[in-house]
């Protein structure tokens, strides 16, 4: 008897919902909990859980739901470039980045936004921030792009900006991003330009300012954010060890 395959459509739209709000947490509790296989997933659903599940870190999890289609061992399965584009951007995660790319030179159309983002992420495991510049500005371009994935690739042109010290550009973009991602109550992205913002500010040694801007993010995730939680945690002691930690030392080197 085949194994009944109940529609995940309405959890995977709930999922997305949450994820947005910063609850990547407790999706992935959910997630793991549901003990998933990928003969329960109907194949039109299973780009777009494994997408879900990639989110919420478990990219694990989403190779398996996809590594059927990828790596068909039944004759006439073809992956399509959907199921391509999700699980190199899993492999990304789980750091097989060659592979990734590899299976992203089979895409038959190299310009689709979602290949073009796939690559900027392979690009960004790699450091080369600069090459994922012009491949983002092209995606947040394309007509095909939807209103949020746009922010997304904002957000992720300004990081790219950020780790290049290209100031000038970075400061008005995410100021731009960090009033329509409040505008719009999107918490995750919001949370995101106010990290790459104090990020700006450390680096300019606005100690105040970065500050403001770590304590608004980490004010707005919920406790189930996970890993987003931890990098917001992480900038913070950067903060309180950067902007004291010249003070101590003097105070140190004025006792012998």
């Amino acid at each position: 008897m085949k194994p009944t395959r109940k529609s995940f459509a309405p959890r995977i739209e709930a999922w997305d919902r949450r994820v947005k709000e910063g609850e990547t947490g407790p999706v992935a509790h959910e997630l793991v909990e549901l003990r998933l296989t990928a003969s329960r997933i109907p194949r039109a659903e299973a780009a777009a859980l494994a997408g879900i599940a990639r989110r919420v870190n478990l990219a694990p999890m989403a190779l398996k739901l996809l590594h059927r289609f990828i790596y068909p061992s039944v004759p006439g399965v073809v992956a399509a470039d959907a199921e391509k584009i999700e699980y190199a951007l899993s492999l990304v995660r789980v750091g097989a980045v060659a592979e990734a790319e590899g299976l992203l030179q089979s895409i038959s159309d190299p310009g689709d936004p979602d290949a073009v983002f796939a690559r900027v992420a392979a690009l960004v495991s790699r450091w080369c921030y600069a090459e994922t510049i012009p491949l983002l500005e092209r995606y947040c371009e394309h007509p095909g792009v939807s209103p949020y994935r746009r922010l997304i690739g904002r957000v992720n042109l300004a990081s790219a900006l950020v780790f290049m010290r290209r100031d000038r550009e970075a400061s008005p973009l995410l100021a731009e991003l960090a009033r329509e991602t409040k505008r719009q109550d999107l918490h995750l992205l919001h949370v995101n330009s106010l990290e790459l913002s104090a990020q700006l500010a450390l680096m300019a040694g606005k100690w105040a300012v970065a500050g403001r801007y770590l304590s608004s993010a980490h004010a707005l995730l919920p406790e189930g954010a996970g890993v987003e939680r931890l990098i917001i945690d992480k900038w913070r002691r950067i903060f309180s060890f950067r902007s004291r930690g010249p003070k101590r030392a003097r105070s140190r080197s004025s006792r012998g």
